[in-house]
Order: structure tokens, then C-alpha cells, then sequence
């Protein structure tokens, strides 16, 4: 099973990205996985965001591809502990899935048309972070995920 991380505008703070990269390759030894940044669209008037949205949104689907279970972090998402979270990703590899996508969007949120195909919106919080922590965070619970799915031990 591959999983191919998406999402909106790159990570310009060097420890978060040094972070990211950490976790990718800790990932990588359970799952090959992929990393897919969409161009964000800057200095949207207020006007023209649900146009912005629209191109991302495009974007987005395209780097999804088909024959993918897509998972949306959205604010309006079910909250899961990190036990539940690696049942979830078990559930797909059972069912025979062989890719699995968590989409990030941008700041201003993902088109109505992302929200819709995706399979399941996850909720880290109720509470607000920066995209380039949320990231971060995805990253290490995905790895703990397999880390629960594999019996290995991990510092809490």
C-alpha cells in the first residue's frame, strides 16, 4: 500500500521541514509514501476565492489520481484516538486498498469538491494550528499508526 501526503503550500520553516522529512522516512520503512505540494493560490480577493479554491481543489483531485481512499483533515472531522487512527488505516490494508491519501488543504480551506470525494474527514483537534505543524503532527501519528499496527514499541 502506498500513501501519498497532499497538500497546499510548501513548508518554508526549515525545523518543521526537517521534522517532515524525519517522519517520511520513518514511514517509508512500513509503506513507500509520497509527498505531493500544490501550488497555494496567493492574493485571492475575497471576491475570487471560490475560484482559488476551485484551481486547488483541481490540483489536489489530480495528485490524488484514481483508485484511492482519501482521507481530509477538516476541522468538522471525527476525532480519533491514535489507536482508533491505526484501525482505520488497518481496515484499508485488510480491504485491500493500495493507496491511501491525507490531504492537507490551505489556509481558506479545500473546494466542496475535495470535501466530496473524500472517503473520511479527520478531525486532529477542535482546536487551531499552524498547517505547517498540522503537517508535522499527521506525520508522526500516521507513523505511530504503524508503529501500533506492528506491535513496536513507542515512547509516549
Amino acid at each position: 500500500m502506498q500513501l501519498i501526503f497532499v497538500w497546499v503550500g510548501k513548508t518554508k520553516n526549515r525545523h518543521w521541514a526537517a521534522l517532515e522529512q524525519d517522519y517520511l522516512e520513518r514511514i517509508h520503512h512500513f509503506a513507500p509514501s509520497r509527498l505531493a505540494v500544490i501550488r497555494e493560490t496567493k492574493g485571492a480577493p475575497r471576491t475570487h476565492l471560490s475560484q482559488a479554491l476551485k484551481r486547488e481543489g483541481e490540483k489536489i483531485l489530480a495528485a490524488l489520481g484514481s483508485d484511492v481512499y482519501a482521507i481530509l483533515l477538516d476541522e468538522r472531522g471525527e476525532l480519533l484516538t491514535s489507536a482508533e487512527f491505526a484501525q482505520l488505516i488497518a481496515r484499508q490494508q485488510t480491504a485491500g486498498a493500495k493507496r491511501i491519501a491525507f490531504i492537507v488543504g490551505g489556509p481558506q480551506g479545500v473546494d466542496s469538491v475535495v470535501r466530496q470525494r473524500a472517503h473520511f474527514l479527520l478531525s486532529l483537534s477542535r482546536m487551531t494550528f499552524p498547517h505547517e505543524m498540522v503537517r508535522v503532527i499527521l506525520l508522526e501519528q500516521v507513523y505511530r499508526a504503524f508503529a501500533i499496527i506492528h506491535k513496536l514499541p513507542y515512547p509516549r
